[in-house]
């Protein structure tokens, strides 16, 4: 540097200011927002190609000028990217094949819950009814009420009844313990069981 400065060589200064940030706002020129539309356009199908070959994706771009032409770019084309985006029904106008029917299979999914929840709800309500009407029947002091307002005939074919349940409960016990002697837990053992109904003479 310094044998230049000796030489009485001077070093030249750039013509133009170089690169600088714009401000981004509509171009007031026609003109110059002509020529800017054109080389900015360029510039989004040239990223554009560049994302679709890149990353293999399906892509439409479309854009009008300031005088209202129209310009696409397309991977692998403008309308069958635009086709398809049209019929997956996210235009916004209306609804595309199929996303109707995804809509209906939902509806019949809903409809079928709903139907299924309106059993469930009655089916609980019947068997809170059968339980507590078992509770009911099954109350010793139901049972003592009802007797106590018998007559003597009606008492009489009540131990009768009695008499046979209880002979038939026995049968039943009996059955279940010749089972339990012969392969149950308590193979080997023996069981005695005595019922006895003790009624007036």
């Amino acid at each position: 540097m310094a044998s230049l400065r000796n030489k009485g060589i001077k070093r030249r200064r750039k013509s133009t200011l170089g690169r600088q940030k714009i401000e981004i706002k509509k171009i007031e020129n026609e003109d110059a927002r002509h020529v800017s539309f054109s080389k900015r356009r360029t510039g989004l199908f040239t990223k554009a190609s560049d994302l679709a070959t890149l990353c293999g994706s399906d892509l439409a771009v479309l854009v009008f000028s300031p005088a209202g032409n129209p310009f696409s770019f397309g991977s692998p084309t403008f309308n069958s990217v635009a086709d398809r985006f049209l019929a997956a029904g996210f235009d916004g106008s209306k609804p595309g094949p199929q996303r109707t029917g995804w809509v209906q299979a939902l509806s019949v999914q809903c409809m079928e819950l709903s139907r299924q929840i309106q059993e469930a709800g009655a089916r609980k309500v019947a068997l809170v009814e059968r339980v507590r009407a078992a509770e009911e029947s099954n109350s010793i002091g139901s049972w003592l009420d009802e007797v106590n307002e018998l007559s003597l005939e009606q008492l009489d074919l009540l131990k009768g009844s009695l008499y046979q349940l209880c002979t038939a409960v026995h049968g039943r016990i009996a059955q279940l313990l010749r089972r339990q002697e012969l392969s149950g837990p308590y193979k080997g053992e023996k069981f005695h069981l005595t019922v006895e109904f003790r009624g007036s003479a």
